[in-house]
């Protein structure tokens, strides 16, 4: 992910996504699984995608470490973010 954000740090876009997910085939659409089942097995994961629009990396966290890879995910990005520019703001005059 470093390496991806320093590709495009002049320009360039990373899209980062992150979706809650089973990790296992769901049943048939129009069937549903035995509430047992979804109470008995709760084993949710947080799937991680990066794209920069030409390559796609992906990876799976554990709930149990989803909180270290936030932090990590964080300063990651923070770092990165040195290369933005600011926006200039026009002044209530030239708006008017």
């Amino acid at each position: 992910l470093t390496k991806m954000y320093e590709r495009n740090r002049e320009s360039g876009s990373v899209w980062v996504t992150m979706k809650r997910s089973m990790m296992k085939r769901l049943p048939k659409r129009g069937e549903r699984p035995p509430p047992e089942q979804v109470l008995n097995d709760p084993e949710w994961v947080r799937l991680i995608r990066a794209s920069d629009g030409k390559k796609k990396i992906s990876t799976t966290v554990e709930t149990k470490a989803a909180e270290k890879f936030s932090r990590s995910l964080s300063l990651v990005q923070m770092a990165s973010m040195d290369g933005l520019q600011e926006l200039k703001k026009p002044s209530k005059k030239e708006r008017k």
